[in-house]
């Protein structure tokens, strides 16, 4: 079985960190429209407990 060093696995988390950014600015416009369907939901579940004002809501 190979034995990782430190280096090799600094190494590898960069690479993926890398990759993850790309990815993320890549489907930016998807990332923003999953930020609002999630925040809009949010609110929804708080005016129907009853844990979120209208004047909170209205922002929204």
């Amino acid at each position: 079985m190979p034995t990782f060093t430190s280096m090799h696995l600094a190494s590898a988390l960069c690479w993926t960190i890398s990759l993850t950014s790309r990815d993320y600015w890549k489907h930016l416009d998807g990332h923003r429209l999953s930020a609002k369907i999630a925040f809009i939901t949010a609110c929804n579940k708080q005016v129907i407990e009853g844990s979120l004002s209208d004047t909170g809501r209205q922002p929204a």
